[in-house]
């Protein structure tokens, strides 16, 4: 993927939910979050699926969208980029 840009977007079924944003090796470059209008929204990102290591963490206030630039060669996931999320309306990242 060097020199390109990916996008992807991972919508959730409910209040919380968890899976595979990108079955490979990548950097992320952007995170956009929209949160729901209760609970406690938080995002994790792991590297190597449901039980891989925490890359990012983020804890979120209620009925907001958060976006976060990633400066330089981004957060380098080696294996895969898995999400586990509470509370969220939808997470969008942008790959390289």
């Amino acid at each position: 993927m060097a020199g390109s840009l990916l996008f992807t977007a991972y919508r959730d079924v409910g209040t919380s939910g968890a899976g595979e944003i990108y079955g490979g090796p990548a950097r992320l470059r952007q995170l956009t979050v929209n949160t729901e209008a209760a609970g406690s929204p938080q995002v994790i990102l792991r590297d190597g699926g449901a039980s891989g290591a925490i890359i990012l963490t983020i804890d979120l206030q209620v009925s907001d969208t958060f976006s976060v630039n990633i400066p330089d060669e981004g957060i380098k996931f080696e294996t895969d980029i898995y999400v586990s999320e509470t509370a969220l309306d939808g997470v969008t990242v942008f790959l390289s």
